[in-house]
């Protein structure tokens, strides 16, 4: 399905309700922010996952929960990342995936969804990015490749 772009009275919507979040989480009102999180995705219409803002959307979701620590959300969330259209080279859904199992213990996983974006995008695709997963990543890729060699 083709990637859609919201019509300007949602798109409105969904600013607002990010401002909100903003400004909560900036005064440290976690439970106010992630429900301004909630009503955002809420106001997506449906397919929810075909449309310009989709992507943005569950990525900032899937970061919120990431930075309280709550992996099983973030993971949840991150998964959700892969029912929209990815853009081929785009290795973001990917590093946020393997970040949030790497934080949890999930070495397998972080490595299967860290070296995918190391082979999608190289070092440009962690730039802005703690540099510990791009040599997470680096180290599995180079393990791996020598593992495959012998």
């Amino acid at each position: 399905m083709e990637i859609r772009k919201l019509p300007d009275h949602i798109y409105d919507e969904l600013c607002a309700y990010g401002e909100k979040y903003r400004a909560a989480k900036a005064i440290g009102d976690i439970e106010k922010a992630e429900d301004y999180l909630s009503k955002l995705w809420l106001a997506m219409p449906e397919p929810k996952y075909f449309w310009d803002w989709s992507q943005s959307i569950i990525k900032s979701i899937a970061e919120f929960y990431f930075e309280e620590k709550n992996y099983t959300e973030a993971e949840k969330w991150a998964k959700q990342l892969f029912n929209c259209q990815v853009a081929p080279g785009d290795a973001g859904p990917y590093i946020i995936t393997g970040k949030i199992y790497l934080e949890s213990g999930n070495e397998a996983l972080a490595t299967e969804y860290l070296t995918k974006a190391v082979k999608l995008a190289g070092r440009r695709g962690f730039f802005g990015e703690n540099p510990k997963y791009l040599k997470y990543a680096q180290q599995r890729t180079r393990q791996l490749n020598s593992a495959t060699n012998n």
